[in-house]
């Protein structure tokens, strides 16, 4: 096997990258950054042409790593909450004879994508589109099924169902087991909207008309300046394939999370 590591930047996250590949029975060569604290082979995610990536970090790292590969990630945390991360550090040291016989899952999870800008970008969280000054009004025009839903407010916030936990949830979005196939909408801070909070099937495509200036902003990773009169479409993009060690019970994850 051949595998990259790529580790966040914080202090002594690559010491824990150094000692797990010590512990993989395969190639291993580290991101950009890890690699030359280590003195050791690096690559960078897009070109990484191997079997399987390893993050270490959290939420962030994985999600930043996934709008950049089609590889199988294992996203493991090293702190912090992360609700995406599928295995904490600790854990996968006990279960590296899983990794090293290649006995693990490989899971699809549905993302969205919003084409418009750039290229069209992957989101396996959210993508947002809101005003980019505190003192103007977002005024945007949806399209679903081409029906017409004005808004207008602080902006509109798409995600999936493994996004709905995140930002979706604290914008009073509501959450959605994993194991369906929908798209959540909410208006954020409406002023006036015929908009309300919708799940929608994941097949819908919804079309955005930005009747002012704005941002865009993907899964944390991206963000643009939109402008006025600007159009987007966001709909069903490629799944991320993740691996897991094993399955988890999605509502004692949640459980869990709302407690801390």
């Amino acid at each position: 096997m051949k595998i990259l590591i790529v580790a966040k930047t914080d202090e002594g996250i690559d010491k824990m990258a150094e000692k797990l590949a010590e512990k993989l029975h395969a190639e291993v060569i580290f991101d950009t950054y890890t690699g030359q604290k280590l003195s050791a082979d690096t690559e960078k995610v897009p070109e990484f042409d191997g079997d399987l990536i390893i993050t270490l970090g959290g939420d962030g790292t994985f999600l930043w790593v996934a709008s950049k590969t089609e590889k199988p990630i294992l996203p493991v945390r090293t702190g912090g909450t992360g609700f995406l991360t599928v295995i904490d550090y600790e854990h996968l040291l006990k279960k590296m004879n899983d990794i090293n016989k290649q006995n693990y899952i490989i899971e699809k999870w549905n993302r969205i994508k919003a084409c418009g800008i750039d290229d069209c970008l992957p989101a396996l969280n959210e993508i947002v589109i809101s005003r980019k000054f505190p003192s103007k009004i977002m005024n945007i025009d949806i399209s679903i099924d081409d029906v017409n839903f004005e808004f207008r407010g602080d902006g509109v916030l798409i995600s999936t169902v493994r996004g709905s936990t995140a930002y979706n949830s604290s914008a009073g979005g509501s959450v959605i087991d994993p194991s369906l196939d929908a798209i959540s909408i909410v208006p954020l801070n409406s002023f006036y909207t015929t908009l309300k909070p919708m799940i929608i099937p994941a097949d819908k495509k919804i079309d955005i008309k930005q009747n002012n200036s704005g941002i865009i902003v993907v899964d944390g990773y991206y963000e643009s300046t939109t402008k006025k009169g600007q159009e987007f479409t966001i709909e069903r993009s490629e799944p991320a394939r993740i691996i897991r060690l094993s399955k988890d019970n999605f509502y004692q994850k949640l459980k869990q999370l709302m407690k801390q």
